[in-house]
């Protein structure tokens, strides 16, 4: 296997309410979002040095990264979050570096805005009842879903969490929908712009109750009450020519790349009530956690943010004229 870096994920048949695959789940940009071995990390791990301090509505974003070792258990997991989050480092998510046999396993955290950050770990529900109320009142507080999250050695299955992220400084009102999963490109654009019409952002497609039950995850947040999205699905490209083409091509149009899906192909998404663009580099992945925090600091300093890793390589993205969560940096996944 070639040196890269991927989303650290496993397949997990108990988890009840989990982020589905790109290969396998409705929606786009999905992703499994149980990471196999803990996540978290305890001290160390490459330094992004200062913060962005721009506010949300800024139209110009520099980027800050760190990383830090797994954490194999929910208490070391939840305390390195916490001190993350309070010097403004919002949890990116899993990854590993390398190739077979050696991986180095890290996690990610990114300072893009003048913030800082609280979370909690919940127990993870299993019928759509309960997950839907979950997800309110914990939206209802400034809470946001961040997804579920396997916590415990490298291979094993471990504890798993429902993990939501709260910005102390500038707190969302969010609230979810739970919708039927749809099985085709027209259909699901058809529900996720209806949805995006009335502001509420496409998070993934989710598995209710080890699989039983499969909906699409939408979210909107009242404080931003005015935002409207728009998605587009463009044929996936092979080539790192041709996905460079193509998200220059969209991001000129104001659309943000949301993820690869398999029912829609490469997903879009932009918001209509704002005149952003967006350019993109593709990089070579990184073999170790510390090369891809000095680069990514570098990318960083010039405007691009980590946006996702595809076989075609790194992708950063350069928003301009943005605000909101079009220009921050998002779960590498689920672009949520």
């Amino acid at each position: 296997m070639s040196s890269t870096k991927r989303w650290a994920s496993t397949v997990i048949a108990a988890l009840t309410l989990s982020l589905l695959a790109a290969c396998g789940g409705g929606g786009g940009g999905g992703g499994d979002d149980s990471a196999g071995g803990g996540n978290g990390g305890g001290g160390g791990g490459g330094d992004g040095g200062g913060g962005g301090t721009n506010p949300p509505g800024s139209t110009t974003l520099t980027y800050f990264y760190r990383s830090t070792p797994m954490a194999t258990d929910v208490d070391t997991l939840a305390s390195n979050l916490a001190a993350q989050g309070a010097e403004g480092y919002r949890y990116v998510g899993p990854a590993s570096f390398g190739s077979v046999p050696s991986f180095e396993f890290a996690n990610l955290y990114a300072k893009d805005v003048a913030a800082t950050y609280a979370y909690r770990l919940l127990d993870v529900q299993a019928g759509e009842t309960d997950a839907l109320a979950q997800l309110n009142a914990q939206g209802a507080e400034g809470y946001k879903y961040y997804g579920d999250l396997a916590i415990g050695p490298i291979g094993s299955i471990g504890a798993q969490r429902s993990v939501y992220v709260r910005d102390q400084t500038n707190p969302g009102n969010f609230e979810y929908r739970l919708l039927d999963a749809t099985n085709d490109r027209s259909s699901f654009l058809a529900q996720a712009n209806g949805q995006g019409g009335q502001g509420y952002w496409y998070i993934s497609g989710v598995a209710l109750g080890g699989g039983a039950s499969i909906k699409q995850l939408y979210m909107t947040d009242k404080t931003h009450a005015d935002a409207r999205y728009e998605y587009r699905a463009v044929d996936a490209v092979s080539s790192r020519n041709d996905l460079s083409t193509q998200l220059n091509e969209q991001g000129g149009q104001g659309y943000r790349f949301k993820g690869p899906d398999f029912q829609a192909g490469n997903l879009y998404v932009r918001d209509t009530t704002q005149n952003a663009t967006f350019t993109y580099q593709i990089e070579d992945p990184k073999t170790s956690a510390g090369d891809f925090v000095n680069h990514a600091n570098e990318l960083g300093g010039s405007g691009f943010g980590f946006l996702t890793t595809l076989v075609q390589g790194e992708i950063f993205v350069r928003p301009e004229n943005c605000s909101g969560y079009l220009c921050t940096v998002l779960h590498p996944l689920t672009q949520n």
